[in-house]
């Protein structure tokens, strides 16, 4: 059994609009090289609204039946991670430029250990 990883095109704007596809090698290749990234990102708004949000569920559902929803952003996805997560229980993990530096600010496993 292997992991399967799908790419929503342009975040909740691409969900809302079932924007969904499997990732593939030639999606991956060169990623880190690039500046940006490939699955692209945008504001969204709408996605505030309950209908846009059970549009969104409707789309995503056969994708997270067995598997959490990776969501990268700033504050607004957060909240519209949170928003899934509590509205219709799908498992979402965040990941956000600010948790990054929160987390870099944290002691390392280092900072303890024997000198």
């Amino acid at each position: 059994m292997g992991l399967e990883v799908y790419f929503v095109r342009h975040g909740y704007l691409g969900l809302a609009n079932n924007w969904i596809e499997r990732v593939t090698d030639e999606h991956t290749r060169g990623m880190g090289s690039h500046p940006s990234s490939p699955i692209g990102s945008s504001r969204f708004e709408e996605f505030k609204q309950e209908t846009v949000q059970h549009v969104a569920m409707r789309h995503l559902e056969p994708y997270v039946r067995d598997g959490a929803l990776i969501v990268l952003g700033g504050d607004g996805s957060m909240r519209g991670a949170r928003a899934i997560y509590e509205e219709f229980g799908v498992q979402v993990v965040g990941d956000s430029p600010a948790a990054l530096t929160t987390i870099s600010k944290e002691p390392s496993l280092s900072d303890f250990s024997p000198q």
